[in-house]
């Protein structure tokens, strides 16, 4: 049995990735939050991880794939042209 070796947690790269647009979303519902969790991060005053756990407290933790997104914004476009 072969053991896959990760330097780096797959799970922290992917909030790393991520973050940027959870804290976007956040910043449309909860604008000060989403500043004082950007703040934090730029400060290096908390880690990846309970930046993340924070952020996901407010808009969940769901990310969209691309396809979900390009799919989310024909159906907008479309809704506009019969709306």
């Amino acid at each position: 049995m072969t053991k896959n070796f990760f330097p780096i947690d797959p799970e922290r790269v992917r909030q790393n990735a991520y973050l940027p647009v959870k804290l976007a979303e956040l910043s449309k519902s909860n604008p000060e939050k989403a500043l004082e969790l950007l703040q934090a991060w730029g400060e290096g005053t908390k880690t990846i991880k309970k930046l993340w756990d924070e952020v996901i407290q407010y808009v969940g933790d769901t990310i969209q794939t691309s396809k979900e997104v390009q799919n989310e914004n024909q159906s907008s476009r479309v809704a506009g042209i019969t709306g």
